[in-house]
């Protein structure tokens, strides 16, 4: 079963980055043939040089610079760029000409409507705008650098927008505190739009977004195999011949008890990132666990050093929270099945503790125990989620918990068993 687990790790780690959607889309060449086709989603954060596609679901894989194409769309994502040429210069912040009038350049399209709002990034964003299908225009960014001009500089745009956006529903008042950022303009736009009769389509809107997810978990532990590691020191006294004084020497050793399964339950905080289509995210989640019903004993000893002890140890119950943080990615097959694969690491929080442990030294030597492991956790696991329904496993490559220098337990190999509801 242990094998078989480690084997679906594996084999859902090596699918992580050869999965990657070809969804609906377009695109059009030079000459204007347009080409309806699947396209390769990678969720580019700036435009890509070229991208893969395929004419329909079972055709080969071809590539398109785009050097070949005027325009590309992804339908019911944010990926839709247009090539035009530049009716004006584009300036950085110390007047440099990064672009030349008559260069074609590709633009972001943001929003669509009888007013239309476009972004070209070179190292920042500057933002154009095309009014009735008459050609963008350029809007003028605040430049950081000219601080003599600074307020002259952050009101050029604003006066352009004021003296072209004529509508009896577009008042000072929108200007006033406009930012040069896109939510901000799109969101002027689409006032306009609604102003003028017309309506607005939201590209924009349609990027990958940060997501927050709540989630309620429960599940059962298997433990095969639980020991308490015992790591220990004692002293004696060195004979003349030794130069005298006194001695010491280290030690490791372990109790083994009995294998069990325990229920847990808790909750789990996702934040699902936005890049990569949301197939990232990294997530904490509390978990209640315990163990009960655990004793045993062992002889601590060395011949030649004449050491001799019994430990003996008696655990009614041990109850902790589990808090990892860890990384998870989506495979989706679609809107609502997907395969995912984690990892986390965990620190164990103990809640309470009832057992009792007893040492009884045989010889005359001091005796005494050693640090042990600190409380943690580490695991990988497997899970597939439907809707707001998931399933899964966790391995634990370790699981240590620590109540006191003596009481080191050890679960390396757990397995768990889990399901969760996401409630938002």
């Amino acid at each position: 079963m242990r094998n078989f687990i480690l084997l679906l790790l594996l084999l859902s780690s090596a699918t992580i980055f050869s999965q990657v959607n070809f969804q609906n889309g377009y695109f059009i060449y030079n000459n204007n043939q347009k080409v309806d086709c699947l396209i390769k989603n990678k969720d580019w954060n700036r435009l890509p040089d070229s991208f893969e596609y395929k004419l329909n679901k079972n055709d080969k894989v071809q590539t398109v610079s785009m050097l070949q194409i005027k325009e590309f769309r992804i339908l019911d994502t944010d990926l839709f760029y247009v090539k035009e040429k530049l009716t004006q210069d584009i300036k950085n912040d110390n007047y440099q000409v990064i672009k030349h009038e008559g260069e074609d350049v590709f633009f972001k399209v943001l929003l669509r409507g009888e007013g239309s709002v476009y972004e070209y990034f070179n190292e920042r964003s500057y933002f154009f705008y095309e009014l009735d299908n008459q050609g963008l225009v350029l809007l003028p960014k605040p430049n950081k650098n000219d601080k003599e001009n600074k307020k002259k500089n952050s009101n050029v745009y604003k006066n352009d927008l004021y003296s072209n956006l004529k509508c009896d529903g577009i008042t000072l008042a929108d200007f006033k505190k406009l930012h040069y950022r896109e939510q901000e303009l799109i969101k002027l736009f689409s006032k306009y739009n609604t102003c003028k009769g017309g309506g607005s389509e939201n590209i924009f809107d349609k990027r990958t977004k940060t997501l927050l997810r709540l989630k309620a978990i429960a599940g059962l532990n298997f433990h095969n195999s639980i020991t308490n590691k015992l790591s220990f020191k004692y002293s004696f006294s060195l004979p003349p011949s030794a130069g005298g004084g006194t001695g010491t020497s280290t030690g490791k050793d372990e109790i083994k008890f009995d294998g069990q399964t325990n229920f847990f339950f808790g909750g789990e905080l996702e934040l699902v990132l936005p890049i990569n289509n949301n197939k990232w995210s990294i997530f904490i989640s509390p978990i209640y666990q315990s163990f009960s019903d655990l004793s045993g004993s062992k002889e601590v000893k060395d011949h030649e050093l004449n050491y001799d002890a019994d430990y003996d140890v008696n655990i009614s119950s041990i109850s902790f929270i589990e808090l990892p943080i860890g990384v998870r990615y989506y495979m989706k097959f679609n809107e609502k099945t997907q395969i995912f694969t984690h990892l986390a690491i965990a620190s164990n929080i103990i809640m309470s503790a009832d057992y009792t442990q007893e040492i009884n030294n045989h010889s005359n030597h001091p005796f005494k125990f050693a640090e042990n492991e600190k409380n943690y956790s580490f695991y990988s696991g497997v899970g597939l989620n439907y809707d707001k329904f998931a399933i899964g496993l966790n391995y634990y490559f370790t699981k240590n918990l620590r109540d006191s220098k003596n009481l080191n337990l050890n679960a390396n190999g757990a397995i768990s068993l889990f399901g969760s509801y996401t409630i938002f």
